[in-house]
């Protein structure tokens, strides 16, 4: 099992006045991670556009654990916790050694030019998602 690995540092926009990195910006950090774990897989959000489908969140969730500061480097890993009808991402974001957050997105196809879910996910992009699968 791999886990792909993004690292992100936290900019001056991202934090509140309190210096820490706003909540709202961990589920930034997760979408540029899960866009270049797409990317690395050769499905990113522009090639399911050009096969026609859209891979929308449908469900989400944060739990955070510690909080990242200015100039924090955060890394971010992906890891595939399921890959059916729905594929579902676990995100563990580490400051060094430190276990900031963990997040979860799950994610259906959509044909789009009909708008309907996809009852299952076409085998190459299973294939390529189940390297990741823990």
């Amino acid at each position: 099992m791999a886990k792909f690995s993004y690292v992100q540092e936290v900019e001056f926009v991202d934090v509140d006045s309190m210096g820490v990195m706003w909540h709202g910006n961990y589920v930034r950090k997760m979408e540029l991670a899960r866009c270049k774990f797409l990317d690395s897989l050769n499905y990113g959000y522009k090639r399911l556009q050009s096969l026609e489908y859209f891979f929308p969140v449908v469900e989400m969730n944060i739990k955070y654990l510690f909080p990242a500061r200015y100039e924090d480097v955060i890394e971010i890993f992906v890891q595939v916790l399921e890959a059916k009808v729905y594929v579902g991402l676990e995100y563990q974001m580490h400051v060094g050694d430190r276990h900031i957050a963990t997040g979860y997105t799950r994610h259906i196809l959509v044909n789009a030019k009909n708008n309907k879910a996809l009852r299952k996910i076409p085998q190459d992009f299973l294939k390529a998602l189940l390297e990741f699968k823990e």
